[in-house]
């Protein structure tokens, strides 16, 4: 071997688990399709029997929410959510980790039975402190809301094209539907209209 194949391999050096992780999470969140996969399976693990999506994805602003009517989550845990290595009970809810690396906004809002309605959001992955409301509903359920997905990650939203990324989204559904009969999925596709006033 010449020397400087030698000191090229010298030089190399394993990455610390913290970026294999970040690296893994990063990854697996590069198309609305695979945020909301992941939160779907979140909200199946806390064992809803009605999720709704709902979708705009403007270019500018790609944004999804996904509400449930599972477990909920209570002050507690919303205060560990979206932690690095924190998951749930069938290793589900390490996607908010990642999740909070590729999004402007999450916000994420849970009430469980006999616990009031506690809320929890992050922006630009930094976490606020976990808020608690004076008001309660009465079921349980989780609501997760993300504005600015990709916004960190131009390429892979500019790769986003409306048609074809709300066509997967149905298919995916529409399989997760077929999978779980006792489960209502349903797709609100939502558009926003801004009307801008001219000058006079």
């Amino acid at each position: 071997m010449c020397d400087t194949h030698r000191r090229t391999r010298s030089d190399l050096r394993p990455i610390s688990p913290n970026t294999r992780v970040a690296l893994e999470q990063g990854a697996s969140l590069t198309s609305p399709w695979q945020c909301v996969e992941q939160l779907v399976l979140n909200s199946l693990e806390a064992g809803a029997t009605s999720v709704a999506v709902r979708a705009h994805l403007a270019p500018n602003n790609l944004w999804l929410q996904v509400a449930d009517d599972g477990r909920g989550l209570g002050r507690e845990e919303l205060k560990v959510v979206g932690r690095l290595h924190w998951s749930g009970a069938a290793g589900r809810g390490r996607s908010l980790a990642a999740l909070r690396g590729v999004a402007k906004g999450v916000s994420i809002k849970s009430t469980r039975r006999g616990c009031r309605t506690c809320s929890v959001n992050f922006e630009q992955g930094r976490r606020s402190p976990v808020v608690e409301e004076a008001s309660s509903k009465r079921s349980n359920g989780t609501k997760v809301t993300v504005s600015g997905f990709l916004w960190n990650r131009e390429s892979r939203r500019l790769a986003v094209r409306e048609a074809a990324d709300l066509s997967k989204l149905k298919r995916g559904l529409m399989a997760f539907a077929l999978a779980r009969p006792g489960v209502r999925l349903v797709l609100f596709l939502l558009v926003f209209t801004y009307f801008v006033q001219g000058q006079s």
